[in-house]
């Protein structure tokens, strides 16, 4: 879980035992507990991601095997190089899940180190002291093209993974 993600509703303890028992059971190398996109169908509870599909290594909340991420992460990348770079080093792994219902419920307080204005406007939900921020607030204009790009990838991740696969090389 990162830094700058902002818990926004309570966790279920019912489905927080409902995925605990289920690595248990099923011993993954990864599981992203926030969805982007569809998983294939796995189970009732879990879905897998294909073997070979854009951001297979998000960098959103999510459970790894600690051998696994220790053997994709390679030192000098950004999250976001981890995220295209790793994926594709993530390949030759299986065993990578997802959830079909979020775990968690967040918004994304800061984007290309500064906070969203939207986030910072609603401080009172998140109990930050907006005359202390040690980073800049997005401007009017950053907030919009951070939400075009959002609105972009949610398009995207509806596309067949075969065609998301193609359009990202």
């Amino acid at each position: 879980l990162l830094e700058d993600l902002l818990l926004n509703n309570k966790i279920s303890n019912d489905y927080f035992n409902l995925i605990s028992n289920w690595i248990d059971e099923n011993d993954p190398n990864y599981l992203r507990l926030c969805i982007s996109h569809k998983p294939d169908y796995f189970d009732d509870l879990i879905g897998e991601i294909p073997q070979i599909t854009p951001y297979k290594t998000s960098t959103m909340p999510c459970i790894w095997k600690k051998s696994v991420l220790h053997d994709l992460l390679k030192e000098g990348e950004s999250a976001w190089d981890f995220e295209r770079k790793g994926s594709k080093r993530a390949y030759k792994y299986d065993g990578f899940y997802a959830v079909y219902n979020d775990f968690l419920a967040y918004e994304n307080g800061i984007i290309k180190g500064k906070w969203r204005r939207s986030v910072v406007k609603n401080s009172n939900n998140y109990g930050l002291n907006i005359k202390n921020l040690s980073r800049p607030v997005m401007t009017l204009t950053e907030e919009y093209e951070y939400s075009l790009r959002k609105f972009r990838s949610v398009i995207f991740n509806q596309f067949p993974n075969k065609f998301r696969t193609f359009l990202k090389g």
